[in-house]
């Protein structure tokens, strides 16, 4: 059984109700739309993140209570850890357990860990030793001995080289896989049993957990501990979990509560999560920092939002924040989360050819649909990369909102390599349309201006502005249908999400751009439509294959041209002196009008375009 949060609830809360006693161990799927659960019942169960439902019956075969779930990285396994001395795997799609058992320790697998590469799984057990499992052939590799007392927890570091372990000797040991020892010596700070690890997503930082009432955070190379965020009495922690900013610091207590931490100032980022009526034994972040899962004693999973409680520490997103808080509250606003599907053996290659402000390139997802990928290159740090930044995720959010045959369709969005924001979107095969018209002269002209007006018809209706249009920035399909993309100056007139304002660091396309622009008037629908007939998307440069002001190469005299209201020279060889090419000279200087309120709308365009087209036909 499980509850939803009522409409006035920010937290959006949701409890799964369902085992039948205490909840030791929670964890979010790789695409954090799923969690898993494994209860002193024996079973484990898997629930929606989002919504107030299970996925599923649960899984069952361990004999004994189960301490400790985990998803493999790409999210096909789970990996149990049992009181009954056993690990088992299970297949996500069949729910049904994958060979036998692994079978080594001599005491209760208390927790278990996948590598980031996927190969191994690190497990820590009452019997003092920690194993690593190959999955492939699923046996022990190694076998870690060094602690006094029983294993409470390991966790792989983001580098895939090393491992930690907290025990019940009070103490924290660092590893390295391939050798089997002990990377320089035991952290020692603790007074009590060390219930929890968690490596900070830099591999810099652990964070633990302990029954002495304190959350360390201790640096790998020193093995000092550097902060100590929790001091309580009687406030044993028996869970740590890293947001994947490395800011925040989830922790659960034997007083049933959830505290998040900011790193930076040491403090609570807000109001203490107490909606659990017993100890918290488990505590993790999502994938993508927007939502928090718990287990406790009182037999419940609870998950809820806290991308409203992150953003009040730093503010509006576009201030000192974070790429995974901006993805989080991208997916938050119903972007897609495309991370599991990707094929991350093939890869993507970098493409010579740029967007806006992002880097190209081309991939598969899993079902070998080829995708093109667009990151933010690396900006410098400071207020320009924030602005960059803040950018990159309006574009993103316009984007996701375009829903049109002549827009280029955004699928979702991940994080690359850890570090970037990244758009998948289709591969278009005929590249941007000024190459296309270079490769295929023969096209029809009307038609493609027809489609492309009609996209900025749609953005217009949408209260959307493109900003940036031109030949380049429209992408052609393999049926050779226009699609407009690149947003990467572009304004929604009505935002919907929390991202504060701020001037544009880009500068957009002399020769595309309405007198107005250069007097630093904001876009709007106007300036497109004097781009929409100078060209880009159209008229000019579709009809005559060339861009606008081809005789004028300074930038500085094309600017006070166009301020002086100076038009491009008709093209006589493209544009007939006729009574059809007429038609089209008078459409584009309707649309050239240094007067913004007397320029048409694209609507009028577009139906000006079809009726010259019937009349051709």
């Amino acid at each position: 059984m499980s509850h939803n949060a009522s409409e006035e609830d920010p937290l959006g809360l949701i409890t799964h109700e369902g085992h039948e006693s205490f909840v030791y161990s929670v964890a979010f799927s790789p695409d954090g739309k799923s969690v898993a659960s494994g209860s002193e019942d024996k079973t484990i169960r898997i629930w929606s993140a989002y919504e107030p439902t299970p996925i599923g019956n649960p899984f069952k075969g361990h004999t004994a209570g189960v301490c400790s779930v985990v998803y493999s990285p790409l999210g096909d396994m789970i990996a149990s850890g049992s009181l009954d001395h056993t690990i088992r795997l299970w297949d996500i799609n069949t729910k049904q357990q994958i060979d036998e058992p692994l079978k080594a320790h001599s005491g209760c697998v208390n927790s278990i860990a996948f590598s980031p590469g996927g190969k191994f799984i690190a497990s820590g057990s009452v019997d003092k030793s920690i194993r690593l499992w190959n999955i492939d052939t699923r046996l022990t590799s190694n076998t870690f001995w060094g602690h006094n007392k029983g294993i409470r927890s390991v966790d792989f570091s983001p580098n895939d080289n090393q491992f930690a372990s907290g025990s019940g000797d009070f103490t924290i040991r660092v590893w390295d896989t391939e050798s089997g020892k002990p990377v320089g010596k035991p952290f020692m700070g603790h007074h009590d049993v060390v219930h929890s690890v968690s490596y900070a997503p830099n591999a810099n930082q652990i964070a633990s957990g302990s029954s002495d009432g304190t959350l360390q955070l201790w640096d790998v190379r020193s093995g000092m501990s550097a902060v100590n965020l929790c001091r309580g009495k009687n406030e044993s922690i028996f869970s740590v979990s890293y947001s994947p900013s490395g800011v925040w610091i989830a922790s659960g207590s034997i007083r049933g509560t959830v505290c998040v931490w900011d790193i930076r100032n040491r403090g609570l980022v807000a109001d203490k999560f107490n909606k659990h009526t017993d100890w918290v034994r488990t505590v993790k972040f999502s994938p993508w920092g927007n939502r928090i899962v718990s287990g406790s004693g009182d037999q419940k999973v609870m998950a809820w939002n806290v991308v409203e409680s992150l953003r009040s520490s730093v503010g509006l997103i576009g201030r000192d924040t974070s790429i995974h808080l901006i993805f989080a509250t991208l997916l938050e606003h119903g972007c897609a989360n495309l991370t599991s599907q990707i094929d991350l053996e093939r890869g993507f290659t970098l493409v010579p050819v740029g967007g806006g402000f992002g880097d190209i390139r081309v991939g598969r997802l899993r079902d070998k649909t080829r995708v093109a990928l667009k990151t933010l290159r690396t900006p410098p740090s400071g207020q320009s990369s924030d602005k960059l930044l803040k950018h990159a995720a309006q574009e993103i959010h316009l984007w996701s909102k375009m829903k049109h045959e002549n827009i280029h369709r955004l699928l979702g969005v991940i994080i690359f390599e850890g570090h970037y924001l990244g758009m998948i979107s289709e591969w278009m095969d005929n590249g941007n349309l000024y190459n296309y018209m270079l490769k295929h002269p023969e096209f029809d002209r009307c038609k493609m201006c027809i489609q492309i007006t009609s996209g900025i018809e749609y953005m217009h209706q949408s209260q959307a502005w493109h900003g940036d249009l031109k030949a380049m920035n429209v992408l052609v399909s393999s049926e050779g249908i226009p699609k407009l993309t690149d947003f990467g100056i572009s304004t929604i007139s009505t935002a919907s999400i929390a991202f504060s304002t701020t001037t544009s660091a880009l500068s957009f396309s002399y020769r595309w751009a309405a007198p107005e622009l250069l007097q630093e008037s904001p876009k709007s629908e106007k300036s497109d439509i004097y781009a929409l007939g100078m060209v880009s998307s159209t008229m000019l440069e579709v009809y005559t294959g060339e861009f606008p002001y081809r005789e004028i190469v300074s930038d500085m005299a094309l600017g006070l041209k166009v301020l002086q209201g100076v038009h491009p020279d008709r093209p006589l060889d493209k544009i007939k002196d006729d009574q059809q090419g007429d038609r089209v000279w008078r459409l584009l200087l309707s649309c050239w009008s240094s007067t913004p309120g007397s320029r048409p709308s694209a609507l009028q365009v577009r139906q000006l375009l079809v009726d010259m087209s019937s009349e051709i036909a």
